[in-house]
């Protein structure tokens, strides 16, 4: 079995992206995508229509990188998965936190990636637990019910959230 863990893929800066191309002769089993999918040119974000826009243009772009859409349609042909999370520069901005922002900019930004990657989600969230011949993987979403550190000393929910602990 091969997986593969894959961040950082800055659209904007390497485009081209050939490194997909050397995945896809891999012939990975599983791709993981473990965030900072793309990085948002605007770390501040207020209003959830523009980051919707913003993120929709960015993950457009991503998806439709050539090397990237073949590794995609390979993994899709082959049966074999892809698991998808973010991070802050692929969720409302460089070091934001979920739980310190209006909750409708992390709602949007959960959209966008679920529109962009069709990936396993759990009760709409995009943690999830996917089960292989070999190994079980848990992708955690580290960012939606994310405190901040001023604001999380001593909450162990802090960083995950309640309802993703309790899951």
């Amino acid at each position: 079995m091969k997986i593969v863990a894959a961040s950082c893929s800055k659209i904007q800066q390497i485009d081209p992206q050939p490194v997909w191309s050397t995945i896809k002769e891999e012939e990975p089993d599983v791709l993981m995508l473990l965030g900072d999918n793309i990085y948002l040119d605007r770390n501040r974000h207020k209003d959830p229509n523009k980051l919707r826009k913003e993120l929709r243009e960015l993950y457009s772009r991503q998806v439709n990188e050539h090397h990237f859409q073949e590794l995609i349609n390979d993994l899709s042909a082959r049966g074999a998965k892809l698991l998808v999370t973010y991070d802050d520069h692929d969720f409302i901005g460089n070091n934001r936190y979920g739980a310190d922002e209006e909750p409708e900019l992390g709602e949007v930004a959960r959209e966008e990636l679920l529109r962009a990657f069709s990936v396993p989600t759990t009760n709409g969230d995009i943690y999830s637990h996917t089960k292989t011949t070999l190994v079980d993987i848990v992708m955690l979403d580290e960012r939606f019910y994310r405190q901040s550190p001023e604001e999380a000393r001593g909450d162990r929910d802090a960083i995950l959230g309640e309802k993703q602990w309790f899951w």
